[in-house]
């Protein structure tokens, strides 16, 4: 008995610190960057890499070390694109059909840009209100 209340307080300590964990990397200020799909007006982040090179570029162009550059090139789908990322005009073309998209750069915490929907468990991002997948308003809002 003495054995099973020792593990139960070993539990129970490693479910607080999975919370407290859990908690702090919510509260984390994260910076993103999405591009618009304009069809659905939906925000889309860019992946882990491509958002770090962005971000990269962003801070040359604000610490005024960039060299005139204004833009990240990267491939993506079989596709070439050039990404602005000037705090005046940011934006994203398609350098083979020209065609230009939105970008915007957020600040925030991570519990602000992600969430869970509670309905049918779809991973949002980009501080939407209402779930992507089923248009469910986020729990809390």
């Amino acid at each position: 008995s003495r054995l099973l209340d020792n593990d139960d307080k070993l539990n129970e300590e490693e479910l607080q610190a999975e919370r407290a964990l859990k908690e702090k990397e919510d509260n984390e200020t994260i910076t993103a960057f999405f591009w618009n799909q304009n069809s659905i007006d939906q925000w889309c982040p860019y992946n882990e890499t491509i958002n770090n090179k962005l971000e990269r570029r962003y801070q040359k162009i604000k610490n005024n070390t960039n060299g005139g550059r204004f833009h990240v090139n990267i491939n993506s789908g079989g596709r070439k694109y050039q990404i602005s990322v000037n705090p005046s005009n940011m934006h994203q073309k398609n350098c083979g059909t020209k065609g230009t998209r939105k970008v915007q750069r957020i600040v925030a915490k991570r519990k602000d840009l992600e969430w869970t929907c509670t309905a049918c468990t779809y991973h949002n991002t980009g501080g939407k209100i209402n779930c992507f997948t089923c248009g469910n308003p986020r729990k809390g809002n």
